[in-house]
């Protein structure tokens, strides 16, 4: 009990204790008379539909984009594999209040007005996702791919079957079984996405409907940024009853998303037959229902009904006049996948993502250029991309001097502090919790039951009630509740992780340590930790990383300019997309100092890790 105690209570505390106690201390009123009428406000309904439109088209984006970019690796040369693959890791390794304004300033460059219209801002936001997710797919299919027997794909080839035939018969299938957790939990924090409609659009552009009392949205306001707005405007009018109903609202429909993914994956054509059914009736009217019964007839299942209820589906949508995107989305997968030329489908399919792969490519690159030259630019504002002539003409040092006159390396000791906080924390927490988990399979189960409580609350929907406690207690503006934040988002990688650690080692050592006497706390801290000491120390990079990086939690929880990490100075300077002033030179070198310096601290964990590792 010792050992999953911390555990537990880092995952309650942060998840149960602040709801309840914003509850009960009269902050927040429960009022279940609320939900309805939250339910019907047009705000939450637009966030709602953006949300699940955005999660829905991002994940089958990046997925079928990052599996066929690895299929196209595994086929180059060696040193292009290595140096695609390095881009990959360069662009997965920055910071998203780095990658993200660096897209925004790509995109005012290329476009004028980046929302000045709801599908173009709404563009905007998905393309920025996928150029921040596809490296996660993309590196993990790789490796996916390169343990695959080659014989496999000869067997294939001599059988007849083309190279788009081989990529959805055999790679397709064993990246889809792979990595249906990581799209799960991919698809839930796209719902709750702050960072990138934040950054890029700040929810923009806004919808008349979506002016109401409860709130404010747009074409690009998910749930998650919805949450933070709300939180910002009722805490300046005291109305916490109606944040605390939203964000119990918000947090039923991501329990429900939670369902849906669960289904998807088992019977994926009854899943989107239902979810079809339930985008008629929330887009249109009661009257709506009448279509629903088509889902339930006998044999429904079969493709003859199913795609009778996507034809009748698009024809309500026209004769009503209100065609849902999420609705002609769905009712055309359907169409496609069930007619005969599912074939022509898979060959279109995949030579667009082999155009997205290399489009995603060159934006890498010329990204990484871009941010490069504009950290020794002279320019005070945005300047327009130069010329091959012009590209060295008035370049200087004067960013990075007036950068250290600022008092920018405060703010890169504040978020040091935070990152190895959060790491040597972590490590601690998270494997006692592995080992414990390990030793009695009750614990396992019940960690298994915290990690999908944190799976659908670790976002807005848990800051909004941290904010109420740690205001009423007094914990704002402090490091602490932000690490402890960090710890909890980062629980269900982090836990998984130590458990895989601790279940590979041999468990010889530890009966052999129990017969000559030693204590649970010995064979742990003696025998155990040191056999898993290098995945532990994986751990504590990956959780390092999420603690130099976090920018959420503290915009939420610190106002002091100087507790401000790296990321919310980097914000105050080109990060906010409704700043007029904007110093894009200050942001560029502040950004390459943060990530050089990040990466040189980095340097001597492997050679340690293998050290250790030898000497053990």
């Amino acid at each position: 009990m010792t050992f999953f105690l911390p555990f537990f209570l880092l995952i309650a505390g942060m998840t149960l204790f602040p709801a309840v106690f914003s509850a009960i201390a009269g902050q927040a009123q429960i009022r279940f008379d609320l939900f309805w009428t939250l339910f019907q406000d047009g705000a939450f309904r637009i966030s709602a539909q953006v949300s699940a439109l955005y999660a829905f088209i991002a994940t089958l984006s990046v997925f079928f984009c990052g599996t066929t970019l690895a299929y196209l690796l595994i086929r180059l040369r060696r040193f292009w594999r290595k140096a695609v693959a390095l881009l990959l890791f360069v662009i997965w390794a920055l910071p998203s209040f780095v990658s993200l304004p660096i897209f925004r300033a790509l995109l005012l460059n290329t476009i004028e007005n980046p929302i000045a219209s709801e599908i173009q801002a709404f563009c905007s936001i998905l393309v920025g996702r996928f150029w921040v997710d596809l490296p996660v797919v993309a590196l993990i299919a790789l490796a996916l791919f390169e343990e695959l027997p080659p014989s496999y794909e000869e067997s294939m080839r001599l059988e007849g079957a083309g190279t788009v035939d081989r990529f959805f018969s055999l790679f397709f299938q064993i990246a889809q079984k792979s990595l249906v957790g990581y799209l799960c939990v991919s698809f839930l924090d796209l719902m709750r996405d702050v960072n990138v409609p934040m950054m890029i659009t700040e929810g923009r552009p806004l919808s008349y409907a979506g002016f109401t009392p409860y709130g404010i949205a747009g074409a690009t306001t998910t749930l998650g940024f919805f949450l933070k707005n709300n939180l910002l405007d009722f805490a300046a009018t005291d109305s916490w009853t109606f944040l605390w109903s939203q964000n119990a609202l918000v947090t039923v429909t991501l329990l429900a998303g939670f369902w849906f993914l669960n289904r998807m994956f088992k019977r994926p054509e009854k899943t989107f037959g239902i979810w079809l059914g339930l985008e008629i009736v929330w887009s249109f009217s009661l009257g709506s229902l009448l279509f629903l019964p088509a889902f339930f007839f006998r044999d429904w299942h079969r493709r003859g009904h199913l795609r009778a209820c996507a034809i009748i589906a698009l024809g309500a949508s026209l004769i009503l006049r209100q065609l849902s995107p999420s609705t002609v989305i769905l009712c055309f997968y359907l169409l496609f996948r069930l007619f005969p030329f599912q074939r022509a489908f898979d060959r279109l399919l995949f030579f667009f993502n082999v155009a997205l792969a290399v489009l995603w490519i060159a934006m890498s690159g010329g990204a990484l250029g871009f941010l490069v030259w504009l950290s020794f630019s002279r320019y005070r504002y945005l300047p327009p991309f130069p010329g091959i002539a012009d590209a060295f003409k008035g370049l200087s040092w004067n960013n990075y001097v007036y950068l250290f006159d600022s008092g920018f390396l405060v703010n890169l000791k504040n978020s040091l502090w935070l990152g190895l906080g959060s790491g040597l924390l972590g490590v601690l927490v998270f494997s006692m919790a592995a080992y414990a988990a390990l030793k009695n399979s009750r614990y396992h189960t019940f960690a298994k039951g915290l990690i999908g409580l944190t799976l659908v609350m670790a976002g807005m929907n848990t800051f909004v009630p941290l904010v109420l406690t740690l205001d009423a207690l007094g914990g704002l503006n402090r490091f602490l509740p932000i690490v402890l934040a960090i710890l909890n988002q980062s629980a269900p990688i982090a836990f998984m992780t130590a458990y895989a650690a601790f279940r590979q080692t041999d468990p010889t050592y530890a009966e052999l340590g129990q017969i000559d006497g030693a204590s649970r706390w010995q064979l742990f801290w003696k025998i155990v930790f040191p056999l898993a000491f290098p995945t532990v120390a994986v751990l504590f990079l990956y959780i390092f990383i999420r603690g130099r990086s976090s920018f959420i939690a503290p915009l939420l929880l610190i106002s002091s300019p100087e507790k401000y990490p790296v990321s919310l100075r980097l914000y105050d300077w080109a990060g906010n997309p409704g700043l007029h002033h904007t110093r894009w030179g200050l942001f560029a070198a502040g950004a390459l100092l943060t990530v050089t310096m990040m990466a040189v601290c980095s340097i001597p964990l492997p050679a340690l890790w293998r050290k250790r590792w030898s000497s053990g």
